[in-house]
């Protein structure tokens, strides 16, 4: 029988919990006019890549609604994760399915 020492991967996964723990305390941290600073880059980003951030889509947010609804009913039902299957998409291929591209 195969035996995998685990301990290397408790480490690997307790390290990037204490960054995520840091990373949580600076963002407590920083001020209103931080924080204002960081909004306009992320604005400014989304400008340079030619997203146009301030109109919404209807149809597209429905369709991100359904999934995050699709997500949460299957996690509730299935606490464990191991029953998750990808979502249908109106036309019926996969959400995950690579020809929508």
């Amino acid at each position: 029988m195969l035996t995998v020492d685990t301990g290397p991967i408790r480490d690997y996964v307790e390290r990037w919990q204490a960054v995520a723990e840091r990373e949580k305390e600076e963002r407590r941290l920083l001020s209103p006019h931080q924080r204002w600073q960081q909004l306009r880059a992320l604005i400014a980003l989304a400008e340079e890549l030619g997203l146009n951030w301030r109109e919404q889509n209807e149809q597209e947010v429905a369709e991100v609604r359904r999934r995050w609804v699709h997500l949460k009913e299957t996690f509730e039902r299935e606490p464990d994760r191991t029953a998750w299957r990808p979502l249908e998409s109106p036309e019926g291929r996969s959400a995950a399915d690579p020809k929508d591209e």
